[in-house]
């Protein structure tokens, strides 16, 4: 073969793989999944409050802010949260003239109703964030599966449609999925986690 020959069989492969690419035929899909999450812990807020007898209740008792204190402290350590448990929020807090003061306790989820069910006037919850612990490696490969899926699902249900087959996948991009080491706190016990995907297809006649 000669030089000539050669010359014009490297023009015409260069021409013909340009010409390929030009006419590569592609579809991109955004892929959605989602699951809703329960909370595994609370944050709460007590309100810790002395009391003052009521001349017009019949078994109305006074009660200092240590006694209160000492009562609420003797009920928590049946659910196992100590005294250290309590984080101080507001000190010396005013109403109705009785001395009230507020606390910060983080519980296991499971705990919330118990600690419900042991209020009483002197000591009420005041606040609740749920809260939401997104580190589970499992939990991200799930999602980025089913988004994966979702998109070949639409793919497929576009190439139907206009008469040509999903090739292979030419790229992936993560386009939202916020899994961290960080708390999630929320005023709701459930969550809703996202995971969303862009993905690229080769289109096949």
């Amino acid at each position: 073969m000669n030089l000539r020959h050669v010359l014009f069989l490297f023009t015409f492969l260069f021409f013909y793989l340009a010409q390929s690419q030009t006419n590569e035929r592609f579809i991109r899909i955004i892929g959605n999944a989602k699951k809703e999450l329960s909370a595994n812990k609370a944050k709460v807020v007590l309100t810790i409050s002395e009391q003052k007898a009521n001349q017009y209740v019949s078994d109305s008792l006074a009660m200092s802010f240590n006694e209160a204190y000492s009562n609420a402290i003797s009920k928590l350590s049946k659910m196992g949260i100590t005294e250290s448990d309590l984080k101080l929020s507001i000190q010396n807090r005013y109403n109705n003239r009785q001395i009230s003061k507020r606390y910060s306790l983080t519980i296991d989820y499971d705990k919330l109703q118990n600690l419900s069910e042991l209020q009483d006037n002197s000591m009420k919850m005041f606040d609740i964030a749920y809260l939401f612990e997104l580190i589970d490696e499992n939990l991200e490969t799930e999602l980025s599966l089913m988004a994966i899926e979702d998109a070949k699902r639409k793919a497929k249900a576009i190439c139907d449609e206009i008469g040509m087959e999903v090739g292979d996948i030419l790229n992936i991009e993560v386009k939202e999925a916020g899994f961290g080491t960080e708390l999630i706190a929320d005023k709701k016990d459930t969550l809703i986690k996202s995971y969303k995907v862009a993905i690229t297809f080769k289109l096949i006649d």
